[in-house]
């Protein structure tokens, strides 16, 4: 009775709540696979109780008795400004034939699950200049593995080469990577993976790396860094090689960065610059994948930054 017909169409179900309970509490509104405010439904919503400091849409539910479900106004705040951010996830190898469709995943600043998608995909409205850090726990076959942190843009993560990309290797994957490569994990520390990308190359593309190209890691560490090689076909090869720059494959591995630290990747190659890669050592022993699209990607200079590089 609290709300009129005009408002049916931006509602959201909180489900399991107990009959004749009292409450009054903040809840948080998460929009997710549309495109704007305006265009959402209430299949489009998905609201998460969440503490009053967290970022994002935040109402306060009317004290009342509640039979088996209440329903809330499903509108920003005022003045909120968000944009979509695409999510797409799929195993280590042969991304594009392994989806991981129905699997969770984790958006670590709030602490909410989501869950993919058909073809491994999800589409989240986000607050513009907030950080995304993606955790995908370990399920199945899978190894846990965060994403790298990014910070959505005015114009969103939308595109081929924008979109987040989760790369997730399967635990004999893991096991077998850290058997056969140089050095020895510490399970008190964190190990990072990331993609030097190659100019327009994505997850789809093979290669997808930049020969030759260097990382680095900052600040600067005593640290193992490991490049891997290339099979025949251009696939990931992480046995020991003797490469100090990347090759075709554009995967390099950095050992053993301490917790509680944020890190910024870097690269470089002569006449390209590079995006750069932030990383978030939180949890001892976990595994952070830079995948294609969040590790450093390769473009070319414009002439006005090479004037400015002149000057």
């Amino acid at each position: 009775r609290f709300l009129d017909a005009s408002y049916r169409k931006g509602i959201v179900r909180a489900r399991s709540v107990a009959k004749q309970e009292t409450i009054s509490i903040f809840c948080q509104l998460r929009v997710q696979r549309c495109g704007t405010i305006q265009q959402c439904t209430k299949t489009q919503l998905k609201m998460n109780v969440a503490p009053a400091q967290t970022l994002w849409c935040t109402a306060i539910l009317l004290t009342v008795f509640l039979p088996s479900h209440v329903f809330v106004k499903a509108e920003p705040t005022v003045g909120a400004n968000v944009a979509a951010v695409n999510i797409v996830a799929g195993r280590f190898s042969d991304f594009d034939k392994h989806r991981l469709e129905g699997y969770k995943f984790i958006h670590m600043e709030t602490n909410t699950t989501w869950e993919l998608e058909e073809d491994g995909k999800k589409q989240l409205l986000l607050p513009v200049g907030s950080n995304v850090t993606l955790l995908f726990p370990t399920q199945d076959i899978y190894h846990e593995m965060q994403s790298a942190t990014s910070t959505v843009p005015q114009e969103g993560l939308t595109s081929r080469t924008s979109q987040i990309v989760l790369q997730v290797p399967m635990k004999i994957t893991y096991d077998a990577i850290y058997e056969v490569s140089p050095g020895k994990k510490d399970s008190s520390k964190c190990s990072v993976v990331v993609t030097v990308c190659n100019v327009n190359k994505t997850i789809n593309d093979k290669p997808q790396g930049l020969l030759g190209a260097k990382a680095f890691v900052h600040p600067p560490l005593e640290t193992s860094t490991f490049y891997f090689g290339t099979w025949f076909d251009n696939s990931t090869d992480p046995f020991p090689n003797n490469l100090n720059s990347s090759s075709w494959d554009g995967g390099v591995l950095f050992l053993n960065l301490p917790t509680n630290k944020d890190y910024v990747i870097s690269a470089t190659y002569p006449g390209l610059n590079f995006t750069t890669t932030t990383v978030r050592c939180i949890t001892p022993g976990s595994f952070i994948n830079g995948a294609p699209n969040q590790g450093p990607r390769a473009y070319q200079p414009t002439r006005a930054s090479q004037l400015g590089t002149q000057a």
